[in-house]
């Protein structure tokens, strides 16, 4: 497959995947406020499908929030999705990188301000 049938189809599960939490979240008190796909990622051999998402509050708890949507997600992509192999959903939480960074820079700022170097 060329790079661009692989963008293609990754552009559509990022649809199908988006127009799903959407669905998702109307059925459920949802916790997290909005919800947003910051990232899709197909393992190489096609085994898993890797959906980072983030929201505005709550985030540690998102991927757990999400996961039951995992298996119906997947039934809709082999179904209007021709891909090889039907890799498994796994939701990422794309705030565990974010909130490490974020309170490193905080604790850089403190120090600097109060000059504890």
């Amino acid at each position: 497959m060329n790079n661009y049938t692989i963008d293609r189809k990754m552009d559509d599960i990022y649809v199908i995947a988006d127009r799903a939490i959407h669905d998702f979240i109307e059925l459920r008190e949802n916790p997290h406020g909005r919800i947003t796909i910051q990232n899709i990622h197909m393992s190489r051999e096609y085994d898993f499908l890797d959906i980072t998402v983030s929201s505005e509050q709550e985030e540690m708890a998102l991927p757990h929030f999400l996961a039951p949507l995992a298996p119906s997600l997947r039934r809709e992509i082999g179904a209007r999705i021709s891909l090889r192999k039907l890799p498994k959903i796994r939701f990422r939480n794309v705030a565990k990188e974010e909130s490490s960074t974020r309170v490193l820079s905080l604790l850089s700022e403190i120090a600097q301000k109060y000059d504890l170097s």
